[in-house]
Protein backbone atom coordinates (compact mmCIF):
# COMPACT_ATOMS: atom_id res chain seq x y z
CA UNK A 1 0.00 0.00 0.00
CA UNK A 2 1.35 3.43 -0.70
CA UNK A 3 0.37 6.74 0.88
CA UNK A 4 1.02 9.93 -0.53
CA UNK A 5 1.79 12.64 1.74
CA UNK A 6 1.77 16.32 1.03
CA UNK A 7 5.14 17.83 1.77
CA UNK A 8 6.13 20.06 -1.14
CA UNK A 9 4.54 17.80 -3.41
CA UNK A 10 4.08 14.41 -2.82
CA UNK A 11 6.15 11.98 -0.78
CA UNK A 12 5.32 7.82 -1.18
CA UNK A 13 5.60 5.35 1.18
CA UNK A 14 5.17 1.81 0.65
CA UNK A 15 3.83 -0.88 3.24
CA UNK A 16 4.06 -4.16 2.67
CA UNK A 17 4.30 -7.05 4.33
CA UNK A 18 7.84 -8.49 4.91
CA UNK A 19 10.10 -9.62 7.79
CA UNK A 20 11.66 -6.39 7.19
CA UNK A 21 8.82 -4.67 8.48
CA UNK A 22 6.86 -5.15 12.03
CA UNK A 23 3.53 -4.74 10.56
CA UNK A 24 0.08 -6.40 11.34
CA UNK A 25 -0.23 -6.61 7.31
CA UNK A 26 0.11 -9.74 6.72
CA UNK A 27 -0.85 -10.09 2.83
CA UNK A 28 0.23 -7.68 -0.21
CA UNK A 29 -2.82 -7.82 -2.28
CA UNK A 30 -5.14 -5.40 -1.17
CA UNK A 31 -8.80 -5.86 -2.63
CA UNK A 32 -10.64 -3.09 -0.95
CA UNK A 33 -9.87 -0.07 0.59
CA UNK A 34 -11.97 2.60 1.95
CA UNK A 35 -11.35 6.28 3.96
CA UNK A 36 -13.32 7.24 6.69
CA UNK A 37 -14.25 10.72 7.81
CA UNK A 38 -11.61 10.31 10.22
CA UNK A 39 -9.12 9.60 7.46
CA UNK A 40 -8.66 6.30 8.83
CA UNK A 41 -8.12 3.76 5.90
CA UNK A 42 -9.57 0.38 6.35
CA UNK A 43 -8.13 -2.08 3.95
CA UNK A 44 -9.61 -5.84 3.17
CA UNK A 45 -6.62 -8.11 2.09
CA UNK A 46 -6.69 -10.78 -0.46
CA UNK A 47 -7.13 -13.53 2.16
CA UNK A 48 -9.96 -12.25 3.85
CA UNK A 49 -8.24 -9.90 6.85
CA UNK A 50 -9.31 -6.52 7.55
CA UNK A 51 -7.13 -3.47 8.92
CA UNK A 52 -7.46 -0.21 10.16
CA UNK A 53 -4.58 2.40 9.15
CA UNK A 54 -3.97 4.95 11.08
CA UNK A 55 -1.83 8.08 8.92
CA UNK A 56 -0.65 9.29 12.09
CA UNK A 57 0.77 6.95 14.04
CA UNK A 58 1.61 4.91 10.47
CA UNK A 59 0.30 1.43 12.62
CA UNK A 60 -2.24 -1.16 10.73
CA UNK A 61 -4.88 -2.35 13.49
CA UNK A 62 -6.36 -5.62 12.40
CA UNK A 63 -9.93 -6.59 13.11
CA UNK A 64 -10.21 -9.86 15.06
CA UNK A 65 -12.19 -11.94 13.16
CA UNK A 66 -11.99 -15.46 14.54
CA UNK A 67 -12.38 -17.98 11.95
CA UNK A 68 -14.54 -15.58 9.68
CA UNK A 69 -13.16 -14.00 6.49
CA UNK A 70 -14.27 -10.52 4.44
CA UNK A 71 -16.00 -10.37 1.36
CA UNK A 72 -16.50 -6.86 0.33
CA UNK A 73 -16.69 -3.74 2.96
CA UNK A 74 -19.20 -1.13 2.86
CA UNK A 75 -18.73 2.38 4.81
CA UNK A 76 -22.29 4.05 5.63
CA UNK A 77 -22.34 8.16 6.07
CA UNK A 78 -22.62 7.72 9.34
CA UNK A 79 -19.41 6.16 9.93
CA UNK A 80 -20.25 2.55 10.51
CA UNK A 81 -18.34 -0.18 8.69
CA UNK A 82 -20.35 -3.42 7.08
CA UNK A 83 -18.09 -6.49 6.49
CA UNK A 84 -20.17 -9.14 3.86
CA UNK A 85 -18.45 -12.42 5.45
CA UNK A 86 -17.49 -15.34 2.88
CA UNK A 87 -19.91 -17.08 5.77
CA UNK A 88 -23.20 -15.57 4.10
CA UNK A 89 -22.91 -13.17 7.10
CA UNK A 90 -22.51 -9.67 7.85
CA UNK A 91 -20.72 -8.11 11.03
CA UNK A 92 -20.43 -4.06 11.70
CA UNK A 93 -17.55 -1.59 12.95
CA UNK A 94 -18.71 1.72 14.80
CA UNK A 95 -15.19 3.31 12.58
CA UNK A 96 -16.18 6.04 15.47
CA UNK A 97 -14.48 4.45 17.72
CA UNK A 98 -11.03 4.25 18.95
CA UNK A 99 -10.67 0.14 18.54
CA UNK A 100 -12.00 -2.35 16.18
CA UNK A 101 -14.10 -5.07 17.30
CA UNK A 102 -16.61 -5.74 15.43
CA UNK A 103 -20.38 -7.09 16.16
CA UNK A 104 -21.89 -10.39 13.85
CA UNK A 105 -25.38 -9.32 12.93
CA UNK A 106 -26.30 -12.27 10.84
CA UNK A 107 -24.95 -15.75 9.96
CA UNK A 108 -26.19 -17.71 6.82
CA UNK A 109 -25.30 -20.89 9.18
CA UNK A 110 -27.19 -21.95 11.63
CA UNK A 111 -25.28 -20.65 14.94
CA UNK A 112 -25.69 -17.73 15.74
CA UNK A 113 -27.30 -13.71 14.47
CA UNK A 114 -29.88 -13.38 12.24
CA UNK A 115 -29.96 -16.84 9.77
CA UNK A 116 -29.84 -15.38 6.53
CA UNK A 117 -27.25 -14.06 3.54
CA UNK A 118 -26.40 -10.78 3.89
CA UNK A 119 -27.43 -9.00 0.64
CA UNK A 120 -26.66 -5.33 0.81
CA UNK A 121 -26.96 -2.75 3.60
CA UNK A 122 -28.55 0.81 3.67
CA UNK A 123 -29.00 4.00 6.06
CA UNK A 124 -32.26 5.71 6.27
CA UNK A 125 -32.86 9.69 7.24
CA UNK A 126 -33.23 8.71 10.43
CA UNK A 127 -29.54 7.06 10.71
CA UNK A 128 -30.58 3.72 10.89
CA UNK A 129 -28.91 0.78 9.53
CA UNK A 130 -30.86 -1.13 7.40
CA UNK A 131 -29.34 -5.15 7.13
CA UNK A 132 -30.80 -7.03 4.00
CA UNK A 133 -30.58 -10.71 3.85
CA UNK A 134 -32.21 -13.41 2.00
CA UNK A 135 -34.71 -14.01 5.22
CA UNK A 136 -35.64 -10.59 6.47
CA UNK A 137 -34.50 -7.42 7.84
CA UNK A 138 -32.48 -6.40 10.40
CA UNK A 139 -32.68 -2.67 11.85
CA UNK A 140 -29.75 -1.48 14.03
CA UNK A 141 -31.08 1.90 15.59
CA UNK A 142 -28.83 4.89 16.61
CA UNK A 143 -28.23 3.62 20.19
CA UNK A 144 -27.48 -0.37 19.19
CA UNK A 145 -30.70 -1.60 19.77
CA UNK A 146 -31.63 -4.77 17.00
CA UNK A 147 -35.25 -5.26 15.66
CA UNK A 148 -36.28 -7.79 12.89
CA UNK A 149 -38.56 -8.21 10.12
CA UNK A 150 -39.41 -11.66 8.72
CA UNK A 151 -42.11 -12.58 6.88
CA UNK A 152 -45.26 -13.76 9.16
CA UNK A 153 -46.95 -17.21 9.66
CA UNK A 154 -43.80 -18.32 7.97
CA UNK A 155 -45.40 -22.16 6.86
CA UNK A 156 -42.75 -24.82 6.93
CA UNK A 157 -41.43 -25.65 3.41
CA UNK A 158 -42.26 -22.35 2.48
CA UNK A 159 -39.89 -19.64 0.89
CA UNK A 160 -37.77 -17.27 2.91
CA UNK A 161 -38.67 -13.33 2.00
CA UNK A 162 -35.28 -12.21 0.30
CA UNK A 163 -34.67 -7.90 0.41
CA UNK A 164 -32.70 -6.75 -2.44
CA UNK A 165 -32.13 -3.03 -2.46
CA UNK A 166 -33.77 -0.11 -0.75
CA UNK A 167 -34.77 3.32 -0.98
CA UNK A 168 -35.96 6.17 1.25
CA UNK A 169 -38.10 9.22 -0.03
CA UNK A 170 -39.75 11.48 2.59
CA UNK A 171 -40.98 9.45 5.53
CA UNK A 172 -41.08 5.86 4.11
CA UNK A 173 -38.40 3.64 3.18
CA UNK A 174 -39.20 1.12 0.51
CA UNK A 175 -37.64 -2.47 0.45
CA UNK A 176 -37.89 -4.49 -2.82
CA UNK A 177 -38.02 -8.03 -2.37
CA UNK A 178 -39.06 -11.53 -4.53
CA UNK A 179 -42.90 -11.32 -6.78
CA UNK A 180 -43.04 -7.95 -7.31
CA UNK A 181 -43.43 -7.41 -3.56
CA UNK A 182 -42.50 -4.11 -1.77
CA UNK A 183 -42.70 -3.46 1.78
CA UNK A 184 -43.17 -0.24 3.06
CA UNK A 185 -41.61 1.14 6.17
CA UNK A 186 -43.28 4.22 7.84
CA UNK A 187 -40.48 6.50 9.34
CA UNK A 188 -43.17 8.19 11.29
CA UNK A 189 -45.14 5.29 13.23
CA UNK A 190 -42.65 2.26 12.51
CA UNK A 191 -44.69 0.58 10.81
CA UNK A 192 -44.77 -1.71 7.25
CA UNK A 193 -47.49 -2.18 4.91
CA UNK A 194 -47.11 -4.41 1.42
CA UNK A 195 -47.23 -3.16 -2.17
CA UNK A 196 -47.83 -5.43 -4.63
CA UNK A 197 -47.08 -4.01 -8.24
CA UNK A 198 -48.25 -5.28 -11.82
CA UNK A 199 -45.05 -6.56 -12.29
CA UNK A 200 -44.57 -10.13 -10.77
CA UNK A 201 -40.80 -10.46 -10.35
CA UNK A 202 -37.66 -9.93 -8.41
CA UNK A 203 -37.13 -6.28 -8.01
CA UNK A 204 -33.47 -5.61 -8.28
CA UNK A 205 -34.06 -1.87 -7.69
CA UNK A 206 -35.69 1.24 -6.27
CA UNK A 207 -34.26 4.47 -6.63
CA UNK A 208 -35.92 8.20 -6.30
CA UNK A 209 -36.18 9.92 -9.56
CA UNK A 210 -37.75 13.53 -9.07
CA UNK A 211 -40.42 12.92 -6.84
CA UNK A 212 -41.17 9.46 -8.40
CA UNK A 213 -40.24 5.79 -7.57
CA UNK A 214 -37.70 3.76 -10.56
CA UNK A 215 -38.35 0.19 -9.62
CA UNK A 216 -36.46 -1.71 -11.94
CA UNK A 217 -37.43 -5.65 -12.48
CA UNK A 218 -35.49 -8.74 -12.82
CA UNK A 219 -36.78 -9.66 -16.40
CA UNK A 220 -40.19 -7.52 -16.56
CA UNK A 221 -38.47 -4.02 -17.24
CA UNK A 222 -39.50 -0.59 -15.48
CA UNK A 223 -41.75 0.47 -13.47
CA UNK A 224 -42.51 4.58 -12.93
CA UNK A 225 -44.66 4.95 -9.95
CA UNK A 226 -46.28 8.76 -8.44
CA UNK A 227 -46.85 8.10 -4.87
CA UNK A 228 -48.99 11.66 -4.56
CA UNK A 229 -51.04 10.31 -7.69
CA UNK A 230 -50.75 6.30 -7.31
CA UNK A 231 -50.24 6.17 -11.34
CA UNK A 232 -47.54 3.87 -12.76
CA UNK A 233 -46.29 3.58 -15.82
CA UNK A 234 -44.41 0.30 -17.13
CA UNK A 235 -41.44 0.67 -19.72
CA UNK A 236 -40.42 -2.63 -21.81
CA UNK A 237 -39.90 -4.23 -25.33
CA UNK A 238 -43.52 -3.60 -25.59
CA UNK A 239 -43.70 0.00 -25.76
CA UNK A 240 -40.50 1.23 -25.68
CA UNK A 241 -38.57 1.08 -29.28
CA UNK A 242 -35.07 -0.42 -29.19
CA UNK A 243 -35.90 -1.32 -25.77
CA UNK A 244 -33.32 -4.67 -26.40
CA UNK A 245 -34.86 -6.91 -23.46
CA UNK A 246 -37.04 -6.85 -20.31
CA UNK A 247 -34.07 -8.56 -18.53
CA UNK A 248 -31.95 -5.51 -16.19
CA UNK A 249 -28.76 -6.44 -14.15
CA UNK A 250 -28.30 -2.91 -12.28
CA UNK A 251 -29.71 0.66 -12.81
CA UNK A 252 -27.68 3.71 -11.30
CA UNK A 253 -29.26 7.12 -11.58
CA UNK A 254 -26.43 10.33 -12.01
CA UNK A 255 -26.89 13.94 -10.56
CA UNK A 256 -28.55 15.11 -12.97
CA UNK A 257 -31.74 12.93 -12.40
CA UNK A 258 -31.01 10.61 -16.03
CA UNK A 259 -31.05 6.67 -15.31
CA UNK A 260 -28.97 3.99 -16.88
CA UNK A 261 -29.95 0.77 -16.96
CA UNK A 262 -27.24 -1.98 -17.72
CA UNK A 263 -28.57 -4.74 -19.42
CA UNK A 264 -28.82 -8.56 -19.81
CA UNK A 265 -27.57 -8.16 -23.33
CA UNK A 266 -23.95 -8.37 -24.07
CA UNK A 267 -23.38 -4.35 -24.17
CA UNK A 268 -26.51 -3.15 -24.05
CA UNK A 269 -26.99 0.11 -21.85
CA UNK A 270 -30.39 1.91 -21.73
CA UNK A 271 -30.74 5.30 -20.82
CA UNK A 272 -33.78 7.34 -19.08
CA UNK A 273 -33.88 11.16 -18.78
CA UNK A 274 -36.46 12.12 -16.60
CA UNK A 275 -37.04 15.64 -17.38
CA UNK A 276 -37.02 15.12 -21.12
CA UNK A 277 -39.20 11.69 -20.34
CA UNK A 278 -37.69 9.57 -22.72
CA UNK A 279 -35.67 6.66 -23.33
Amino acid sequence: MIIPKENDGYEFKVYKSSTDYQLALANNRVDVLLVDDKNRVWIQTYDGQVFRFDQTTERFEQVQMGTERCESMLLLPNGSLWLFLKGDGAARINTNSDDVAMTLYADGRENGGMKGRALHVFQDIKNQEWLLTGNGLLKVDKQGSTSYFSQANKRKGSESQAFYAACCMNDTVYFASDKGRIWCYSLHNDIFRLWEIPLVDKVVAINQLDGKLLVTTETQGVLLHDPHTGNNQVFGRKNIPGFPTDAIHSVFVDSKHVAWFEMTEWGKVMRYDSAKKNF
